[in-house]
This record gives C-alpha cells, structure tokens and sequence, in this order.
C-alpha cells in the first residue's frame, strides 16, 4: 500500500458528524412542524407554556386513524378524509383512480360522493394523470365522435364542436355532426326531412344561391333573382349575375348549366368556396381554432393546478415521514439518556457503599472493638441538695491535699 492509499483510507475527522442530542432532535421537529403549519392549530386553541410541551409530545396530524376501505391503522397525514366524511388511505385512493382509468365507465371515482380532486389527486403520478385527464374530459363532454379525415376521436371538452360541425385539433379539418363525414356546403342531406326537401327542390326545379346555398323558389318574374345575403344571380343556371337588369348571363346560348340543389350538399373540399350564410369554409375554420384554443389552454391551466398540488403534497409527506423518523430517534436518544443516567446512579450508589465500609472501626478477632482508640469518659449525673449530701469519692485534687498534710506532719 503507498502512502497516497493509506492516506486516502483514513477516515477523515471533520466528516464525522457529531452525535445528536435530545433538544437538538425536538428543535429540528418543531422547525419541520412549523414549516408543515402543524403548529398554527395549536397557538391558536392553547397557551404557549403548555403548547411546547403538547409539540413535543404529539400534533394533531400525528395521531393514528383508520381506513375506511382496508381498515388499516396509520397516521391521519397518510389518509385523506373525503366529502362524505370517510377517512381513506392513500393506497385505497389511488386505486379508485386506478379503476377509473381502466375502465372510464365507472367515472367518477367516488365513496358515498364523488371524490374532490383538490384533496385527493395527489396520490397520482404524472402519466397517471394525464390518463385520468383525458377519462375526465371524455366524460364529461356532451358530445363524442371520430374524425372523418384522421378517425381520431373528438370531445367537446377539449375541441370546438357546434350543432353542424366538429372541428379536429389533429388535422384540422371540420367534420359534419350529423352523418359523421366531411363538412357539407350547405345542410346535411342525412338530417330531418332533407332528402325529402331535395328531392321537392329538384322536382320543381328550385335554384340555390351561389354565395350562401339558400334553396330559393321563384314563383314569378324575370329570371333575375335577389338573394336575402345581397348576391343577384341567375335563376336558370343559379350563376351569379355581375351586369344590371339580368344582362350578360349566357344561359339561354347553352354557356352555363344549372347548378343541382344536391350538387351544393356536397363536401366542402375548396376552402375559398362559400358555404351557408355566405361564409367561406376557411372563416369557420378560424371561428372553430380560436374556441378550440380557448378549451385547450383552459385544460393546461387545471392541469398545471393539479400538478402543483400533487408535488406540494407529496413534499409535504416527505416532511411529514422525516418527523416521523426523528420521533424513533429521539425515543432511541431518551432511552440512551436514561440508560446512562441509570447507570450514573448505579455507579454513585455503589462509591457510597465504598466510602461507608471503609469508615467503619474495625473489629477483633474476640468479638470486641479495637482499644487503641480511648474511651470517653460518661459524665457523672449530678443529684440534687434536697436529696441530701452523700460521701462521694475523693478526688485527685483532694488526695494530693491529704498527701501533703501527712508530709507535714510527719516532719513535725
């Protein structure tokens, strides 16, 4: 091994993180619970003495409930109570959608009411809820049919559709309502009583005007005619007449063919060509992209809002699941604590003990204590002078007074 390698293996001291203590884990709890607006209840319904205590004991949202579905028991931040006032956890939530989304039938995902999006979208993923978007727009549009160009489907949630024609975000192009196929100059002759009208229009040789596809009957006069969109045109050969008085229209010469009033509900294939009230097939087409943009921008804003939520959320769990976690760690740090506090107390006990043998006199072999130490003299009661005086014995003093009086005397 080099030199650079055992240096490299060594662990380095400033990376170690220092042990957490208790007020540290309860700092770090409350700042989290702040953030989460856990504490707001609480300052509000109680004091701030006893709200410190309450915070490091338990918060609302930390208390455990139980699923009305699974009936499992867990935390209240890991369910939502719903409108009808069922508490469901996540997973039974997402399941519901999950349903919904396999089978759009079922819309909308409910309990006893349907579920409100705002307080329950966010157990969903991203593909998730453009699946339920789309369930979602499809069911609650009044009307659904395909393409005539593309065949791709069309839902008036989400694309301009009208009582004639259905407009394609796709290909962009206009679709008849009434039969399904290609948008019609004029009435679709599938609908009520149109053949019938057809058929009566060319047996009596009605004429449609060229700008507006109005089936006009003339009943008498020139051929000449006005319409009511302001186009003179000929009612021969049903072309519009430029000159005035009727002049210069070559029909009578065998120039011109009359136009068939079935001829005019035909597909709209030549944008530039008018349709009904005198509007071309391009300026409904443009009437139908600006409302189809409208709904289009309106889907991306609710879904936008929807998204937002579901990654507020779900940073909210995580904050939520983290003071969980140091819940476990502070009961694992109080628990060390009082490990280390009991065994603190064991070893003082235990130099207590010590200290108390050790100043204990010793005692012999015999039974008795050791005389080394003198013994202390107990005091004399002393009695009292109405008892009357009793000979006591001499004392030191008075028998060194004797010892001297016979020395005297002796030598006398």
């Amino acid at each position: 091994m080099t030199k650079f390698e055992s240096l490299s293996n060594t662990p380095n001291p400033t990376k170690t993180k220092p042990l957490k203590k208790v007020d540290d884990v309860e700092s770090e709890i409350r700042k989290l619970a702040a953030s989460l607006k856990w504490t707001t209840a609480l300052r509000y319904t109680r004091s701030t003495t006893r709200t410190r205590s309450i915070i490091k004991a338990e918060y609302p949202l930390e208390k455990r409930s139980t699923c009305y579905i699974c009936e499992d028991v867990l935390f209240l931040y890991e369910s939502a109570t719903l409108l009808c006032g069922h508490t469901h956890c996540h997973s039974c939530i997402r399941q519901n959608y999950e349903t919904v989304i396999r089978d759009p039938k079922l819309y909308p995902p409910r309990c006893c009411e349907p579920l409100e999006l705002k307080t329950t979208i966010f157990v969903l993923s991203t593909e998730q809820l453009d699946s339920f978007m789309g369930v979602k727009a499809r069911s609650e549009s009044r009307k659904l049919l395909n393409c005539a160009y593309c065949d791709k489907e069309m839902a008036d949630a989400f694309t301009s559709i009208n009582q004639t024609e259905a407009y394609c975000v796709d290909c962009k192009k206009l679709t008849c309502v009434t039969c399904g196929k290609a948008m019609h100059k004029s009435i679709c002759p599938e609908g009520n009583g149109v053949k019938e009208l057809i058929a009566t229009a060319e047996k009596r040789g009605w004429s449609p005007c060229p700008k507006c596809n109005r089936i006009i009957e003339k009943r008498d006069g020139c051929n000449y005619v006005y319409c009511l969109c302001g186009t003179y045109f000929c009612y021969v050969c049903g072309n519009p007449v430029v000159y005035p008085a009727g002049t210069g229209c070559q029909c009578m010469s065998g120039g011109r063919v009359k136009v068939k009033v079935s001829k005019v509900l035909d597909a709209a294939e030549d944008e530039a060509l008018p349709l009904r009230d005198g509007t071309s097939y391009q300026r409904i087409l443009q009437g139908h992209q600006r409302e189809s943009a409208q709904k289009q921008k309106f889907i991306i804003q609710s879904r936008k809002q929807l998204a937002t939520i579901i990654t507020k959320k779900n940073k909210e769990l995580a904050v939520a699941t983290k003071i969980t976690d140091l819940r476990e760690e502070l009961e694992a740090l109080k628990l060390v604590d009082k490990q280390v506090k009991e065994t603190k107390e064991n070893k003082t006990t235990s130099r207590k003990e010590k200290t108390s043998t050790t100043t204990k006199p010793k005692v012999a072999e015999n039974g008795l204590q050791n005389t080394n130490k003198r013994k202390r003299r107990e005091p004399v009661p002393r009695k009292s002078r109405k008892e009357g005086q009793k000979t006591t014995a001499p004392t030191a003093k008075t028998q060194s007074n004797v010892k001297v009086g016979e020395r005297i005397s002796a030598k006398a």
